[in-house]
């Protein structure tokens, strides 16, 4: 079971106050599955750049991260397309290698508004095809 890292200054319950206890964030029972979300949070939020913010945007980003996690298995995301003659299912693609993704729930919203009031700018979502 992995450790919480040092710069982790959110806690579980934390994380289940800022979210009120949704279903999709409460059903991570286990402390390796608490820790992974939390320790996402810490290695993408330090403290050195959001001083009192912290605690709060490391609560909403594992909140977020663990309701990004409610997709279908092995990563995929909702099904799209379904064919029963000649078998066929399509799939949307995770947008958690982009920073696309906190748009997605209401948790990844409030990280957004949070850099903010943080004076810190949005998000710069960069497409590497066009470098």
């Amino acid at each position: 079971m992995a450790a919480l890292l040092a710069e982790v200054k959110a806690t579980w319950d934390d994380v289940l106050l800022v979210s009120k206890n949704a279903p999709d964030v409460a059903k991570f029972t286990k402390t390796s599955d608490r820790n992974f979300f939390l320790n996402q949070a810490g290695r993408r939020f330090k403290d050195n750049q959001y001083d009192e913010f912290t605690a709060e945007i490391q609560a909403y980003a594992a909140a977020h991260f663990a309701q990004m996690a409610q997709t279908e298995p092995a990563g995929l995301g909702p099904k799209s397309s379904e064919s029963i003659g000649g078998i066929s299912a399509s799939f949307t693609l995770p947008v958690l290698n982009t920073d696309e993704h906190w748009g997605e729930t209401i948790f990844g919203r409030m990280v957004k508004k949070i850099r903010a009031q943080a004076g810190l700018p949005n998000f710069l979502v960069i497409n590497p095809r066009v470098l």
